[in-house]
């Protein structure tokens, strides 16, 4: 316990400022699979993902569910409380419980609010993860947010080592510079002596946090070296945005949630 309130500090006030950031995540607790005319529950949370610290979540601007068909479908954000094991804390999220209709691909969309991060940045975050149902059909339906991750490569069914191939549209056109950011989802808390280190015994950041340059078209590739859910995204600026009474640096985040075997 003590060793855990003391990593919660050293997260809440000594990180480098911008080097880790809570994101919008995406995920079930199993994969990304479901079967036909079968409840599934998926989640939505804000997480530290390196460290699995749990943050509370505005409750969404949209939520919606484009079919195989590519019609859209409203969903219910049920709230749901997530322990944040670093504070011993609850914190508040949301589940979504589905019963496909059909067989197919579906893709979840969630426009955040948006919200206020340690590094006193305001981010608004357009998170996506496409969920299998037992026939390949629709998994290059987007959910057409100005700023999105599109997959070349389908989006399930993928293993440790595979490579992943995408690209990023801004307002339908792609992205020619920005840096896509791949980031394992630590669902649970991570234990100070647990993180990776360096031969000096530092923490070794980069490991934590993967970067890939865009090409002029707006493409990238990625893989992956652990099995479990994964979030790839890629952020740009806006200016200022007025939160509360005072102005803060504002920027849109697009985030593709992604399920890796073993």
């Amino acid at each position: 316990m003590y060793k855990k309130t003391i990593f919660s500090i050293i997260l809440i006030f000594f990180f480098p400022k911008f080097l880790f950031s809570a994101l919008l995540s995406i995920f079930s607790s199993s994969d990304n699979y479901l079967k036909q005319q079968k409840e599934k529950s998926i989640y939505l949370t804000l997480l530290e993902a390196p460290f699995g610290v749990v943050y509370d979540l505005k409750h969404p601007e949209k939520a919606f569910l484009i079919t195989p068909d590519n019609t859209t479908i409203k969903v219910f954000l049920l709230r749901k409380n997530f322990f944040d094991k670093a504070l011993n804390l609850e914190r508040i999220g949301y589940e979504i419980k589905f019963i496909p209709q059909k067989k197919g691909d579906y893709l979840l969309c969630i426009q955040s609010t948006p919200y206020l991060t340690k590094e006193q940045r305001l981010i608004q975050d357009f998170a996506k993860a496409y969920f299998h149902v037992e026939q390949e059909k629709g998994w290059t339906n987007l959910c057409g947010f100005n700023l999105e991750i599109i997959p070349y490569t389908r989006p399930y069914g993928l293993q440790v080592g595979d490579i992943f191939w995408g690209k990023v549209l801004y307002n339908n056109k792609a992205l020619k510079k920005g840096i896509i950011t791949l980031v394992y989802l630590n669902l649970d808390f991570i234990n100070w002596e647990d993180l990776p280190r360096d031969a000096q015994g530092e923490i070794n950041y980069p490991i934590l946090k993967k970067k890939v340059r865009l090409s002029s078209k707006g493409e990238f590739v990625v893989n992956f070296n652990k099995s479990g859910w994964w979030a790839i995204y890629v952020e740009i600026p806006k200016g200022f945005k007025t939160y509360g009474n005072q102005q803060y640096p504002f920027f849109i985040r697009a985030i593709l949630s992604l399920y890796i075997f073993p």
